[in-house]
């Protein structure tokens, strides 16, 4: 199946009720664990290094199309030297809190932990939310349905170089923006 496609639902499944990670990731960062199962997408074959997880109380729909527009933004870049990652949405509504958990900037719409091999999005760079769509504009000045594509290519560059740098890890985003890969210095 490509990545443009829609995916079936039997391709999201819930972590078992033994497996109290919510986020999908062997070492979650504090507050990312739970009572209630993550969704795990299955990864397809063209992009089986990866692993797709929607954060406790994402809704099995919006969980596949969210990861599918994921999916289908990843498939543009030349990734094959990232290796095994996993990425994880979280509903806007958990974001908050869950960056001061983990001492992270309340503005940022994703961030990466490097030692987990993982990238947590937001919620609301796939779908408008009301009241952060405002701050996220105001704070990024990228409009909104070109926020996604800077956010995961940011993160990549962290991802790809295993850099640490935000500036560095910018540059890196827009690199692989206007080619489709990086050459980490």
């Amino acid at each position: 199946m490509s990545a443009s496609a829609q995916p079936d639902a039997a391709l999201v499944h819930t972590a078992p009720a033994s497996g109290r990670a919510t986020c999908g990731v062997e070492s979650c960062p504090p507050g990312l664990s739970g009572d209630r199962p993550a969704f795990r997408a299955s990864a397809e074959k063209e992009d089986s290094q990866f692993e797709y997880y929607c954060h406790t109380g994402y809704a099995l729909t919006e969980c596949v199309a969210h990861h599918d527009r994921l999916r289908a933004l990843l498939m543009k870049f030349n990734l094959r030297n990232l290796g095994q990652w996993r990425w994880v949405l979280v509903r806007s509504e958990d974001w908050g809190p869950i960056l001061r958990r983990v001492g992270r900037d309340a503005d940022s719409p994703a961030f990466t932990v490097l030692e987990n091999r993982a990238t947590f999005l937001e919620e609301a760079l796939f779908v408008a939310v009301p009241g952060r769509d405002h701050t996220l504009l105001e704070k990024w000045r990228i409009p909104p349905s070109e926020l996604l594509e800077y956010a995961v290519a940011h993160e990549l560059g962290h991802a790809v170089c295993s850099e640490r740098d935000e500036r560095q890890a910018s540059a890196y985003g827009r690199e692989l923006i206007d080619s489709s890969a990086i050459q980490c210095r």
